[in-house]
């Protein structure tokens, strides 16, 4: 018998299903006789000290879980003396897909989960731990919580900081422990300034050779940023922005990302802020206690955030976009919208189950969808680049069509056993919202315009063909292979007769 087991009550579920009529019962069974001591289960201290080097906590489910959902479990204990966190998964269904992600810590796949707290932003008095279960698009998630403040900074070690009712930061992100349900996830107040924005690309974007959870809000003057909908708790992080300027030369700038949780499942997250107002201003860590190379892809770890548990009104003003952003690189403000009860669909759903980061993808929402129908038609208007839009564009939460060649493409086979927690993207294939068609590969973007011979839509492109991008003289010949591979040739000039011979491959 395993040492998690040594419960002083096990609790049974049993579930009969006719069709999807389901009943559930539950039994307790006492099994105290074969229970821990007290002193071999908790810290020693009445006032809920770190747990002993090896000893498990337990699984703590959302509220609302149902009886199936409770079948899952993560056991997890915290090791002192290493120290790190290791947990399993229990009442996981055989051939599903299991993916963990934690606040001291990113992805995993597998049967267990385990991290050494080794770095300065995982020394946390709690650790937080996501475990979700899918069976293609069914997916379910279970949380657990372990005590690890025998290894946490002190306040003057961590530059705590607090302001009115706010609590105290934590790197624990509330949308998964301790957060807030609600019925009517409705937004009420425009995020952005209408007045402000010259176009907007709506997501999955087409950001180099991969795809992007973020919309893309162009702006044509300086804009304050507010907050959607009523939230319950804030997210912040401060990171440094790589790019280059006109001339080429790099250049880095300071940039801020703010989250909005709004309910457990749904937060709004604002990206490329300029400046915060206050009190988020005096919440967030300054940039010269940053990591000194906090950069583009290191903000996406959870650890490198500050959650704060606070109320904020509908329409309070976060802080505030700069229409020269990022001067002779960008002039946007990004909107991204993550919905853990949303799974979205592609070629090869397996991949995006468990690989790295592309579960941003899999959760991610249309923003405009949360507004009530006329305020949404006011987005909808501004879809477009430069007063240039195309009829009918829209969000595009599934980018893939298997046997073509549109959506994401990857530059190795998807390996089950040896999920990545960097993706090798290869190619995004999609139209942009001023009707223009991006195909982006590793070395650059083939940029068709509409009215050029060789566009087509890529959703309809099945077979061997060529596009050529006419103001830089670029072409891009593509071939999809079947439904999970595609041969590609990129090159300068026009349109070859066929395939040259130096081709690279793709897949799903």
């Amino acid at each position: 018998m395993e040492q998690y087991q040594l419960v002083p009550e096990a609790i049974v579920t049993l579930q009969e299903c006719q069709g999807s009529d389901c009943e559930s019962v539950t039994t307790t069974i006492d099994t105290s006789a074969i229970a821990q001591s007290p002193s071999a289960t908790d810290g020693g201290s009445d006032e809920g000290g770190a747990a002993e080097a090896g000893t498990p906590t337990t699984a703590v489910a959302p509220d609302g879980t149902d009886a199936d959902q409770a079948e899952l479990a993560a056991i997890c204990t915290f090791d002192e003396s290493v120290p790190k966190v290791s947990c399993q998964a229990v009442g996981a269904t055989q051939g599903s897909q299991l993916r963990w992600e934690s606040n001291v810590y990113g992805w995993q796949t597998g049967t267990s989960y385990e991290v050494e707290l080794v770095e300065q932003s995982q020394l946390v008095s709690e650790v937080a731990v996501t475990l979700q279960e899918c069976q293609g698009s069914a997916c379910k998630t279970v949380y657990s919580t372990i005590d690890t403040s025998a290894i946490a900074q002190t306040p003057d070690e961590a530059s705590s900081s607090s302001s009115g009712n706010v609590s105290e930061q934590q790197h624990i992100p509330p949308g998964e422990v301790g957060c807030v349900e609600r019925d009517d996830l409705s937004f009420s107040h425009h995020a952005v300034d209408l007045d402000a924005i010259s176009g907007i690309s709506p997501n999955m974007v087409v950001s180099g050779n991969w795809l992007k959870p973020n919309n893309y809000v162009f702006l044509s003057q300086d804009t304050s940023l507010f907050a959607p909908a009523a939230s319950t708790s804030v997210g912040l992080l401060t990171w440094q922005m790589t790019y280059s300027d006109d001339s080429g030369a790099p250049q880095i700038k300071v940039q801020y990302s703010v989250q909005l949780q709004l309910s457990c499942s749904v937060s709004f997250r604002f990206e490329h802020v300029e400046e915060l107002a206050e009190p988020f201003a005096s919440l967030t860590t300054p940039l010269e206690e940053t990591e000194a190379n906090l950069d583009n892809r290191q903000s996406t770890e959870l650890g490198n955030w500050l959650f704060y548990e606070m109320g904020v009104p509908a329409g309070t003003i976060v802080g505030f976009a700069r229409v020269a952003n990022l001067s002779g690189a960008s002039d946007e403000v990004d909107l991204v919208v993550k919905n853990a009860d949303r799974v979205n669909q592609f070629a090869n759903q397996d991949r995006y189950l468990v690989q790295g980061d592309l579960g941003n993808l899999l959760h991610t929402d249309c923003p405009f969808d949360f507004y009530p129908s006329d305020m949404r038609s006011q987005w909808l208007d501004l879809f477009g680049i430069d007063g240039v839009s195309t009829a009918n564009y829209d969000c595009d939460l599934t980018p893939d069509v298997r046997g073509t060649i549109a959506g994401g493409w990857f530059q190795s086979p998807h390996d089950p056993n040896n999920a990545k927690t960097l993706i090798d993207w290869g190619m995004a294939v999609r139209i942009n919202s001023n009707g223009t068609l991006d195909v982006g590969h590793p070395e650059g973007i083939v940029r068709v315009d509409p009215t050029d011979p060789t566009f087509r839509d890529p959703k309809s492109v099945s077979d061997a063909h060529c596009f050529h991008d006419t103001e830089k003289d670029l072409f891009g010949y593509l071939e999809p292979i079947g439904d999970l591979e595609m041969r590609a040739a990129f090159g300068s000039g026009s349109c070859p007769a066929e395939m040259p011979s130096n081709t690279q491959s793709f897949y799903r």
